[in-house]
C-alpha cells in the first residue's frame, strides 16, 4: 500500500486523495498496534488466578483504554 501511495505522489495525484490513503494506512497501523497491545496484556495476565484475575482484567481494560485513546 505504501508503494501505491508513493506512486500517487510521483504521478502528481491530488493531495486530498494521497492524504486519504495515508489516513487509511495510519488507521490500519493503529488497529494492528492495539491488537498487539491487547495480546501482550492478555499474555501477561494469563497466569493470574483468583482475585488477581479480576484485578488483572480490570487493569487490562484500563490500560487498553489508555492506549486506544492515546494512539
Amino acid at each position: 500500500h505504501i508503494r501505491g501511495i508513493l506512486r500517487m505522489v510521483e504521478e502528481d495525484r491530488p493531495c486530498t486523495a494521497i492524504l486519504q490513503q495515508l489516513q487509511a494506512v495510519q488507521g490500519s497501523l493503529k488497529q494492528v498496534q492495539l491488537l498487539l497491545i491487547r495480546q501482550q496484556l492478555d499474555r501477561c495476565l494469563c497466569n493470574l488466578d483468583g482475585d488477581e484475575t479480576k484485578r488483572g482484567h480490570a487493569l487490562r481494560e484500563e490500560l487498553f483504554a489508555l492506549f486506544e485513546h492515546n494512539t
